[in-house]
């Protein structure tokens, strides 16, 4: 066997994160397109996308890093269908506390855009995350 039958090893992430993320854009603060970068990775690019199209995707979900780009991509790219699905898996949303009801109102309500809910789906949608979010963080309510 000899050294050119080896993969070429992958680049240091933290160089990569810190190389992209030096780079800036023009429509997301330095820590925002560190977290995007930081979630995505060598596909951070596809989420950028979104914001090409409708600058607007640009904005944060509530008080997080999340923006509304990464939430589109989910939906178009990652097949998600439920609002839990995003809130809890494909994004950082829930992950250290309660994003709060203005958040998962504002994601609900992207969703429905993109996947054609209707105001009932948007409703169910919104209490079983509700009722998620008073499980996993009971002293926090869901008013953030």
């Amino acid at each position: 066997m000899h050294l050119e039958d080896f993969p070429t090893p992958e680049p240091d992430f933290e160089q990569f994160l810190k190389s992209e993320t030096s780079r800036g854009h023009p429509n997301l603060d330095q820590d925002i397109l560190h977290e995007v970068i930081h979630n995505h990775g060598s596909e951070y690019n596809e989420v950028l996308k979104y914001i090409e199209e409708n600058p607007s995707l640009a904005q944060r979900l509530g008080q997080s890093n999340v923006i509304k780009a990464e939430l589109v991509h989910s939906v178009r790219e990652e097949m998600a269908r439920k609002l839990g699905d995003v809130v809890f898996r494909r994004t950082s949303l829930a992950s250290a506390e309660n994003p709060g009801d203005a958040c998962i109102i504002a994601c609900a309500n992207l969703m429905a855009s993109e996947l054609g809910w209707t105001p009932t789906q948007v409703s169910k949608e919104l209490n079983e995350v509700r009722a998620i979010l008073r499980r996993l963080f009971p002293s926090e309510g869901s008013s953030h």
